[in-house]
Formats: structure tokens, C-alpha cells, sequence
């Protein structure tokens, strides 16, 4: 396996789910985790489990399935540098209502961004970003969907002219 011991893990929020059944209410632990090697791979997944550390579990696994490799560059019109510390062009998508639009910028700048779209950014080894979020962003798992939508749009740009 290519990333054997290299992919970090973060848990970014753990919330209870209910459903009513015939002998009362079931209550089950929803995991969302993220996990990525800061060298341009990330994935999200998601896990649900009756306790709340085999959920984690679970969403660990399911991250690895939903693993995104990100082309980083220099797209920074300001910069030119040449180095993979941004990537390589603006991208947006959305996921619900959350749409998000991610930017390169120049060396230094740092990642300018939201908590949980930092995060992410950070996972993939993206350096230099600026980020603008629209819609319920309050929504970790949309937001968080959003961002490696977008990140993973730059797989699926067409070539040529």
C-alpha cells in the first residue's frame, strides 16, 4: 500500500444519531474523520456505530476508500515561483447548500480559510490559499464534502484546447 504508516487521521466532529423502532428509540454514534499525508492526498469519511470509538473506526476505513489525489502548483499569478506550495488554478463546487471556492495565492500568505476548510487544506499539504464559503457552512460534514469536491474537480479538468 502506497502510503502505509504516512496518512494522519483527525476527527472532526462526533454527533448522535436516533431512530425510532418498534421497541423505542436506537441510538447510534456518527463519525465524520479526515485523513490525509500533507503531500496531496486527502480523504473524508464516515463512519456510524452503537459506540462511539467504533465509529471512528469505521469512518477511518471509509476515508481510505474516498482517498483524492491533489495536483499542487504555483497558480498565483502574484508568485511564479514554480514550487507545489497552492494549487494550480481557482476551483469551486458545493455539497447541500455550502459552496466553496478555493484560490492559490502567493508564498507566504498562508491558508485564509475557515476552521474546517483549513483543515482540510492543511491534510492535502496545501500551504498558500485563500477560501470563500457561501451557504449553512455551520454544516461540518457539507463543508468539509464542499472542499474536497472542489480539490478533486482539478482531476477532472478537461486538456487541451
Amino acid at each position: 500500500f502506497l502510503f502505509h504508516g504516512s496518512l494522519k487521521d483527525e476527527v472532526l466532529q462526533i454527533s448522535s444519531t436516533q431512530r425510532m423502532t418498534a421497541y423505542g428509540r436506537k441510538q447510534l454514534m456518527r463519525a465524520v474523520v479526515l485523513i490525509g499525508n500533507e503531500g496531496g492526498y486527502v480523504g473524508v469519511g464516515v463512519g456510524k456505530a452503537a459506540e462511539t470509538r467504533d465509529a471512528i473506526e469505521e469512518a477511518i476505513i471509509d476515508a481510505k476508500k474516498n482517498l483524492v489525489r491533489i495536483p499542487l502548483g504555483c497558480g498565483s499569478w502574484e508568485c511564479g515561483c514554480g514550487k507545489p506550495h497552492s494549487l494550480t488554478q481557482t476551483i469551486s463546487a458545493g455539497n447541500g447548500s455550502t459552496k466553496i471556492t478555493i484560490k492559490p495565492a502567493p508564498r507566504g500568505v498562508g491558508i485564509v480559510a475557515g476552521e474546517v476548510s483549513r483543515k482540510v487544506l492543511q491534510k492535502a499539504g496545501i500551504k498558500d490559499a485563500w477560501t470563500f464559503a457561501k451557504g449553512r457552512t455551520r454544516n461540518i460534514l457539507n463543508t468539509v464534502l464542499a472542499t474536497i469536491h472542489a480539490l478533486d474537480s482539478l482531476n477532472k479538468l478537461k486538456k487541451g484546447a
